[in-house]
């Protein structure tokens, strides 16, 4: 699991990954805010999407 990350968009998508013990990235063109989203502390946030 060390080589699975959790993508979403959503801090519901960061909070499963974080239960589920793997790795986590924000993706700030979604439905939650840039800052919603880093208050789950993801492993990453990505900003756009290339």
């Amino acid at each position: 699991m060390e080589n699975t990350v959790m993508i979403g968009d959503a801090i519901f998508d960061l909070q499963m990954g974080k239960a589920a013990g793997v790795h986590t990235c924000a993706v700030t063109w979604g439905s939650h805010s840039k800052e919603a989203l880093l208050q789950q502390h993801p492993d990453w946030c990505i900003n756009e999407p290339d």
